[in-house]
């Protein structure tokens, strides 16, 4: 004896239901997952940006100080 479709429509919606809950969780994780690797990606640029600034400060203040012993020593040749 094969069941009615009535009989059988509280397991085939939840079947669905339970297909659909999983395509959801699934989709979500990778959503999630992407947001993981762009997080990681800002991340990895700002480190690389500062230390770039970090650097470009450093020379800078090199090269005002060489400019200010610079002025020094003309100074002082020019005394002479």
């Amino acid at each position: 004896m094969t069941p009615s479709f009535w009989s059988s429509l509280p397991g085939i919606i939840t079947a669905l239901g339970s297909v659909v809950t999983v395509i959801g969780t699934f989709f979500l994780s990778q959503q999630k997952s992407n947001h993981e690797e762009q997080q990681a990606l800002y991340d990895q640029v700002k480190k690389e940006r500062d230390q770039t600034k970090k650097e470009r400060d450093e020379y800078y203040n090199k090269w005002k100080n060489s400019e200010s012993e610079n002025m020094k020593l003309k100074k002082e040749l020019s005394k002479k």
